[in-house]
């Protein structure tokens, strides 16, 4: 198994264990950044309320997430430090 797999695999453990309640982490989900410019991605981990994991929405918008998370490869560094953050902050996810 990759370093990337094995980390996503802790991470989920990690955010499972200390969580509040009222949220949840869910894996790979599409989460729609701006719709009017049609963008959406697929960050690793996502963390929110509760209520919404449970609606299993199809899509989630970035206004519902408190948490946005990506695992960097070495290859994608960039991408995901300086394009990605811009994006998810652009689309106002807190964290």
């Amino acid at each position: 198994m990759s370093i990337y797999r094995l980390a996503l695999m802790e991470l989920g453990y990690q955010l499972r264990a200390q969580l509040p309640k009222s949220f949840a982490a869910l894996a790979e989900v599409e989460v729609v950044l701006f719709e009017h410019l049609a963008t959406v991605r697929i960050p690793d981990r996502i963390v929110v309320p509760v209520e919404l994991a449970q609606e299993n929405p199809a899509r989630n918008r970035a206004s519902d997430l408190v948490l946005a998370v990506e695992v960097v490869s070495p290859g994608s560094g960039r991408t995901y430090r300086v394009l990605k953050f811009a994006e998810y902050a652009e689309a106002g996810i807190p964290n």
